[in-house]
């Protein structure tokens, strides 16, 4: 557990050196090689929502802001 919180500065600073470096060169073949892999997960984890998510969202969206309502009524009451 130790080892993982005294690494983590370091894989945190490797990995933004990593980014920066593939926005500066990302128009040459070779790293887009290396950026394949990650914009492919980005492509994974980003698609756009079907309708049972939307649905879901704006029930529990609905359910904070009634709760909020009451809240502000006992508050002020």
């Amino acid at each position: 557990m130790l080892s993982r919180i005294v690494l983590l500065p370091v894989i945190v600073g490797v990995s933004y050196e990593f980014t920066r470096l593939t926005a500066r060169l990302a128009d040459r073949p070779w790293m887009r090689v290396l950026i394949a892999p990650n914009l492919a997960l980005q492509r994974l984890t980003t698609r756009d929502p079907d309708d049972g998510m939307l649905e879901v969202a704006i029930a529990a969206l609905k359910a904070v802001l009634a709760g909020e309502s009451t809240l502000a009524g006992e508050i002020a009451g």
